[in-house]
């Protein structure tokens, strides 16, 4: 064993900054269609179709949302 050095110490070199970075981007890229599908569901959609962003609001939020027979 070198003299300086512990066994324990903890090395943190190029590859495992990264395996961090590489680890973020995969957590914030399977984040992203959640966040996505959140944010749509308060959108004020026009018609039936809740595809384009047209205001925030809350007005549907409840028991009456639900669509006839359901």
């Amino acid at each position: 064993m070198s003299v300086g050095t512990h066994p324990t110490a903890r090395r943190t070199g190029r590859g495992e900054k990264a395996l961090r970075v590489y680890t973020w981007l995969i957590l914030a890229w399977l984040t992203l269609p959640i966040a996505t599908m959140i944010a749509f569901s308060f959108n004020d959609r026009v018609g039936k179709r809740n595809d384009t962003w047209n205001g925030f609001t809350v007005k549907r939020t409840g028991k009456h949302d639900l669509p006839a027979g359901g």
